[in-house]
């Protein structure tokens, strides 16, 4: 008799953030059955999410300034998924201070992966 084994995940195609239910035949098994979706991206998000395709890390870092807490920052490629948590430690970890400007590099070659963290807006003094 196999297992039913439900992941739950929040997909971010769209800005309503579905909270998706994926039933699946055991852990790591085929897909049974999707809850949650409230439209067809939503199956989109889930085949990218258990597939190894790379992907972008659009996140933020703290800022050094009285006027603003975070700045927007994005990698300027895709990186392996099985790199994406240790690259948010790193991320999580640094602070800027103003001016930066949109596109400026904020962590150069992260994980020596060749991939960079860039600005996605520019910030003044």
């Amino acid at each position: 008799m196999k297992s039913i084994h439900v992941n739950e995940i929040v997909c971010t195609l769209c800005a309503t953030h579905c909270k998706i239910s994926i039933e699946l035949d055991g852990p790591g098994g085929k897909i049974k059955n999707v809850y949650g979706s409230r439209c067809s991206r939503g199956y989109d998000y889930i085949s990218q999410c258990r597939s190894d395709q790379p992907c972008m890390i659009p996140t933020s870092v703290r800022v050094n300034s009285h006027t603003c807490e975070r700045l927007p920052v994005n990698s300027d490629a895709p990186l392996p998924k099985n790199k994406i948590s240790d690259a948010m430690m790193v991320i999580r970890n640094v602070e800027v201070t103003p001016p930066v400007k949109s596109g400026e590099i904020i962590i150069e070659n992260i994980l020596n992966t060749g991939v960079n963290i860039i600005s996605t807006k520019s910030l003044l003094g």
